[in-house]
């Protein structure tokens, strides 16, 4: 599909998110969170509910030392050394070979005095993850909602229900997919994978899909 204003080409759209879908973040924050507290944290994560919840439940700690954790962990750098998914550079490369266009998405906070981005980047670059676009915000999906026309949009991955419930506000529904893990063995979707490779082939499918449904139609027709 060809762009009527600009004569550029016209790619599908496909989100990923980074923290728990490509990349390890659970175990690797929980980790860094035990030996700030001193001890070890035994019941498991599920994600039967926030994450920040059961963490205060299962530690008996307060809020703030929450937030002193979080502010720790991003501070120090932790970011960069948060163990990638196996077949997470692959689905990525796959993407893009398909002829999508590639948004990486995270709700990790932009506008701070910190090494946010740089950390973000360098994580990215270390795991051969090669993408289009970057985004930054609390509400990631709204936000590529209001970047790009929500018909371009093809897939949506993410391993929080409640960021794929918000995806299907925003950007309409049969696009979520749940990257399934043990952190959130708890949580269903209609559509869900736990293997990056299985996932790939399906989104590559859509992606197929969407091309040949838009082939030879110029934007606006």
């Amino acid at each position: 599909m060809i762009c009527t204003k600009c004569n550029e080409l016209i790619k599908p759209v496909v989100a990923i998110d980074i923290d728990g879908t490509l990349g390890n973040y659970h175990a690797h924050f929980l980790n860094f969170a035990e030996d700030y507290i001193g001890h070890p944290i035994v019941d498991p994560y599920l994600g039967e509910r926030p994450f920040k919840e059961w963490f205060l439940e299962v530690t008996e700690q307060r809020e703030h030392v929450w937030h002193d954790i979080k502010l720790a962990y991003r501070q120090g750098g932790q970011k960069r050394s948060m163990p990638v998914y196996r077949g997470a550079a692959d689905l990525c490369d796959g993407i893009l070979a398909a002829g999508a266009e590639l948004w990486i998405t995270t709700t990790r906070p932009y506008i701070r005095h910190d090494n946010v981005d740089p950390d973000t980047r360098e994580w990215l670059r270390r795991n051969a993850i090669t993408f289009d676009y970057l985004i930054y915000d609390g509400a990631k999906y709204q936000k590529l909602a209001d970047l790009v026309d929500r018909e371009r949009v093809v897939v949506v991955m993410d391993d929080l229900v409640e960021e794929l419930e918000n995806a299907d506000r925003a950007l309409g529904r049969e696009k979520a997919i749940l990257r399934k893990t043990k952190w959130n063995a708890r949580t269903t979707w209609d559509w869900e994978f736990s293997d990056l490779y299985q996932a790939q082939q399906e989104i590559v499918k859509r992606i197929v899909d969407w091309k040949r449904n838009h082939a030879g139609h110029p934007e606006g027709q």
